[in-house]
């Protein structure tokens, strides 16, 4: 039986192979291997469980809020994701601005609801509480066959000021 280099690893050294830091790179690869038969992965198959170490530092938006604007809510925002943020945007009672660089995102969001494909981009923001954010995001299609229904990402940043 063929051992592949992460089993030889573990079998080396008794502890299993380190696993990707990164989120934009974990949550890509985790996309890319849901199985899609040549459709778009529903968001049912997001798995918590999966992703619980990342898990925090992920959203899910549907693609129905997205055309919206500045007034979209999200469906799930890690709490990672609200203390960047400096607020809880999926409350009822929400500022209508979904967050600090909103043009920004609707422009992003369109662009993987027209290619059906993931995005990757690092930018900044002033949160609510005036620091600046700095961050690395992934943002993947899911949907119903090649339409895309929801945007599941996740963020990392850093806090300055």
């Amino acid at each position: 039986m063929r051992q592949n280099k992460g089993q030889k690893l573990k079998d080396t050294l008794g502890c299993p192979p380190p696993q990707e830091r990164r989120v934009t790179n974990r949550l890509l690869t985790y996309w890319r291997d849901l199985p899609k038969n040549g459709q778009l992965p529903h968001e049912n198959a997001i798995d918590p469980e999966a992703l619980q170490d990342i898990w925090e530092s992920c959203f899910l938006i549907h693609a129905y809020d997205i055309g919206k604007g500045s007034d979209y809510n999200y469906t799930f925002l890690g709490s990672n994701i609200m203390r960047a943020y400096g607020t809880d945007l999926t409350r009822n009672d929400a500022p209508p601005l979904a967050s600090p660089s909103a043009e920004k995102l609707a422009v992003l969001y369109t662009q993987v609801l027209a290619t059906r494909a993931p995005v990757i981009n690092e930018d900044q923001f002033v949160n609510a509480a005036g620091k600046e954010i700095r961050y690395r995001q992934c943002l993947l299609p899911f949907g119903s066959g090649d339409t895309v229904t929801s945007i599941f990402g996740g963020m990392r940043y850093k806090l300055f000021g």
